[in-house]
């Protein structure tokens, strides 16, 4: 399925992979909206150009980097930014020590002295102590990936890592640059990656090791030069013509009237043309947000513009580095009750070899009973290599949000190994009405998170036989 870039439901407000599996519950597609520009408390405009007579006191073009104006034609820069005159930019060397090189809301690269709490960024998925600072945890608590975060008005009011980004009703708040991401230079980007030029605009890459899949699967490891290895997007660019399936970040880089659609497996972006004026050939009209999606020969009408179509993450996948809120057997005594909540990463497991990846409802009985099996199949595989990881994406019923406080009483109950944690946003939740597609098992390479076998509900032959089965899989 496709869903929303704004959804503050099934969608992470940061960037994570959902591994859209299994049953019960789907996600509807929708779109975002790019942010506006504002203008300052005292209603003077963020930023006046010189395109204009002299309206004000001073003689055109007489006041110097760093003065008060009133109006860009007064500043020999021709820019008044805020009530002070700034200088232009293409990065943070050419501007003086303590600034950054930023866009305004007229999207200028000026010089600007950064004012904002340096608390922007704080990790809140686990303890929220955004609010004292007067700052907005994005996500939520026990949402992997939380962080705080203001509101701004443009990238100024941001950190060089972060941008301005409208969330819908919620208004424009300072979001990490990821993947794709607008930025002016490298500084914008994630540590070691590149702010790659692609036409009028530049946008972030990632860094990779040649020949690894840690890129999306709509991207590529590629040499950008100087044997600097990034993630690449597929398309040749971030972001393309606006038409039908073309790569898009936002609603506004698509034909009028289009909307930008992600899929939630991939993570993948691309525009939706709207069925108002009929849909192109080999689309249909997905009723749900009136936007034309491409048939996937299914009468729910799926995207076939994402590079890889599937409802699982299936067998030959790599999986990306999955997180949660949760707890893990950190001092290997058995008993997760005795560990702090914390951020869960896969990759927190690497030294292990095979990891089972377990997606189980507090609702499940089959869940519940699978759980229980955990402790035994350690005692007995644990020295060989074997780690859980538990997800709980549901809670006490079909279609109810799981909390920190389920998982509590899940742990004491049952007994979980290796790791188990809550995804209150359903980025996992099984989309198909398979019976028995709750629990859903996979089995994956700890070293590489390689998929290596998938199974829906509880193995007829037991869990210690779907572990043995995986580590002969394993190479």
């Amino acid at each position: 399925m496709v869903a929303p870039r704004r959804s503050f439901v099934l969608a992470l407000l940061i960037a994570t992979l959902a591994v859209v599996v299994g049953c019960t519950s789907g996600s509807s597609p929708s779109g975002s909206s790019g942010g506006g520009s504002t203008d300052d408390a005292a209603g003077t405009p963020d930023t006046v150009a010189a395109d204009t007579g002299n309206t004000g006191t001073y003689e055109p073009a007489s006041v110097e980097i760093g003065g008060a104006c009133t109006a860009g034609e007064a500043c020999k820069s021709d820019i008044c930014y805020r009530g002070t005159c700034v200088a232009t930019c293409a990065s943070p060397a050419d501007c003086d020590a303590g600034q950054d090189c930023s866009s305004d809301d007229g999207a200028r690269k000026i010089c600007v002295t950064p004012k904002y709490p340096s608390a922007i960024g704080k990790p809140c998925a686990v303890e929220d102590s955004c609010d004292p600072e007067g700052l907005k945890c994005l996500g939520g608590i026990a949402v992997a990936g939380a962080y705080c975060t203001q509101t701004c008005s443009d990238d100024t009011d941001c950190p060089a890592r972060y941008r301005c980004s409208s969330l819908g009703d919620a208004g424009n708040y300072c979001v990490e640059r990821t993947f794709c991401a607008p930025c002016v230079h490298d500084g914008n980007c994630a540590a070691g990656a590149a702010c790659l030029n692609q036409g009028a605009k530049s946008y972030c890459a990632r860094p990779c090791n040649q020949g690894s899949t840690e890129c999306p699967g709509y991207a590529y490891c590629g040499d950008v030069g100087n044997d600097n290895w990034q993630c690449v997007h597929k398309a040749g660019a971030c972001v393309g013509d606006g038409s039908q399936c073309s790569a898009c970040n936002e609603d506004t880089d698509c034909v009028s009237g289009g909307r930008c659609l992600t899929y939630t497996m991939s993570h993948e972006s691309f525009c939706a043309e709207s069925c108002s004026g009929g849909c192109p050939s080999g689309t249909s009209c997905y009723d749900q947000i009136g936007q034309c999606v491409q048939s996937g020969g299914s009468a729910d009408a799926l995207p076939t513009c994402v590079n890889k179509l599937s409802l699982h993450m299936e067998k030959g996948d790599i999986m990306n580095d999955f997180a949660m809120v949760g707890r893990k057997d950190s001092n290997g005594n058995g008993n997760l009750s005795d560990d702090p909540l914390t951020l869960v990463r896969m990759s927190d497991f690497s030294d292990r070899k095979l990891i089972v990846m377990n997606i189980s409802a507090v609702w499940c009985s089959v869940c519940r009973y699978e759980t229980t099996l955990m402790k035994n199949a350690m005692a007995k595989y644990g020295s060989k290599g074997l780690t859980f990881f538990q997800v709980l994406y549901e809670g006490p019923t079909q279609g109810s949000n799981v909390a920190l406080g389920h998982l509590d009483s899940w742990i004491k109950q049952f007994n979980p190994q290796g790791a188990s944690g809550v995804d209150p946003t359903k980025l996992t939740s099984p989309i198909n009405s398979k019976p028995g597609s709750t629990p859903l098992n996979l089995l994956i390479d700890a070293k590489t998170r390689k998929v290596l076998f998938k199974t829906n509900g509880l193995p007829q032959d037991g869990i210690e036989s779907l572990i043995e089965y995986g580590f002969a899989l394993l190479p």
